[in-house]
């Protein structure tokens, strides 16, 4: 059984070689260097699970207690790091440290298991070497604080990392897309921009998380109001320069940010990340790519979408309701008029309201929101990024609006353009099917997190 275990180790230890590799490059291209350490302690500690079963010691090596106990507190910790527990512990360095004490207990385990093999020998070289890297990279870089704002009875919940050193320094928000965001899904990029000595803001959108009160489908005002909030909230701390800030918006985000930029004077640049040019535009070509993908035919697609203009338009006019009512009877039965409804495309004749309507209203002045309108008011750096595999938006052809509505207006900008990237710039593993939605695994296109990321940087640096 030993010679088993032996063999069984060389062939593990060389895969896994291969796979601490591949977790350094991954690394190195999104920067979560605790996220490596503890992807690297658990995929150890599993083969020291396998090994110790298949030498048949029901787990009596203290060596794998202890392992798995110290893996399990970093899962803990780790899970907690953008909690308020992150103002009291530097807590992603706490899962950092306790991971790579799980690492080091479960390679000395399999050493010991393997009679002293030297690939586990090589395999801890390797590791030493990777902790060293840890540390080197940026331990300590920033800081992790817990903090609140407050917008009438909406109370905003969030986590401000910090540069180490001597401030104030520039301020970068990121503000969600649609729906019930929250605030860890750009922590790749809050973590790059505090290692450019931006300090960065990542917060629960409101009714969502930690954040209490109104609803994440709330209107674009009021979510435009809750980023003003947290500019007041954090514009009077020492450790922050009120008058250079930069605005982060992705999907629903972009067309928010620039509204916010209205309303803050310390707005120095944006990025937009797949913004829509105009929201009406947006709703049609989403809800065409569901139709496609439910198996209809373009044909069809096309007839629900024009037959949704006609209902808008009697709703902005108050004219032709009975042609729309007669339109809707007409295609009862239809196959895809079901797929319609189910994707909130179309209504049934009996959910027709009126124009006067309080709910019509809004959404009718939603349709009617266009992105142009409110960055033709910003005269600052903008950057915009776009996939063209976006089935939320027609990417290709609001690359080229907003490029030339900047070059007219004589903004600084810089427009991305992603050939294999989705909705918020994720490659899907065979394309994006729907809206954000594809196989994973998913990645951020190549060089996009450095491009973006250094781009803001340098624009807010004074």
């Amino acid at each position: 059984m030993t010679g088993l275990v032996r063999k069984s180790s060389r062939l593990v230890g060389w895969l896994l070689i291969a796979s601490l590799v591949g977790l350094l490059v991954a690394a190195l291209i999104s920067n979560p260097w605790f996220g490596l350490v503890i992807g690297s302690g658990g995929l150890l500690l599993a083969v020291f699970t396998i090994l110790t079963l298949a030498q048949g010691s029901r787990f009596e090596e203290p060596l794998f207690w202890a392992a798995l106990l110290v893996a399990g507190l970093a899962v803990l910790f780790a899970v907690n790091r953008n909690t308020a527990l992150g103002s009291i512990l530097p807590v992603a360095w706490i899962a950092t440290a306790l991971a790579a004490g799980a690492l080091v207990l479960s390679l000395v385990g399999l050493i010991r298991l393997s009679g002293g093999s030297k690939v586990w020998w090589s395999l801890g070289v390797v590791t030493a070497l990777v902790l060293v890297g840890v540390i080197v990279d940026g331990f300590g870089e920033y800081r992790s604080e817990a903090v609140s704002a407050a917008n009438g009875e909406i109370q905003l919940r969030g986590t401000l990392l910090v540069p180490r050193g001597e401030g104030p320094f520039p301020l970068v928000l990121f503000i969600h897309g649609a729906g019930a965001e929250p605030g860890f899904v750009s922590r790749p990029f809050a973590d790059r921009m505090a290692r450019e000595d931006i300090a960065a803001l990542l917060w629960d959108k409101r009714g969502t998380g930690d954040s209490v009160g109104g609803s994440p489908w709330d209107d674009f005002a009021d979510l435009a109001s809750d980023v003003v909030a947290w500019v007041e909230a954090l514009q009077d701390r020492p450790d922050v320069d009120e008058t250079r800030i930069g605005l982060w918006g992705s999907s629903e985000g972009a067309w928010i940010a620039p509204l916010v930029a209205e309303r803050v004077d310390g707005a120095a640049a944006l990025v937009l990340v797949s913004p829509g040019i105009e929201f009406g535009e947006t709703y049609y070509y989403e809800l065409g790519w569901r139709m496609r993908g439910a198996g209809f035919s373009e044909a069809e697609a096309e007839e629900a979408i024009a037959l949704r203009r006609r209902i808008n338009d009697y709703y902005r006019t108050a004219e032709g309701r009975s042609d729309v009512l007669d339109d809707l009877e007409a295609i009862q039965g239809e196959a895809w008029y079901e797929t319609a409804l189910e994707v909130g495309l179309l209504p049934r004749p009996d959910g027709v309201t009126t124009p006067d309507d309080p709910e019509t209203i809004a959404f009718i002045e939603h349709q009617d929101f266009t992105l142009l309108s409110s960055l033709a008011r910003f005269s600052d750096p903008v950057l915009a990024a776009f996939g063209f595999q976006d089935r939320c938006n027609p990417a290709q052809a609001g690359a080229d609006t907003i490029e030339s509505a900047l070059s007219d207006a004589g903004n600084e900008h810089r427009i991305l353009r992603y050939r294999e990237a989705g909705h918020v710039m994720l490659v899907w593993l065979t394309g994006e099917k729907a809206c954000g939605v594809g196989i994973p695994p998913f990645s951020f296109p190549d060089g996009y997190v450095d491009e973006t990321t250094t781009w803001l940087a340098n624009r807010l640096r004074p």
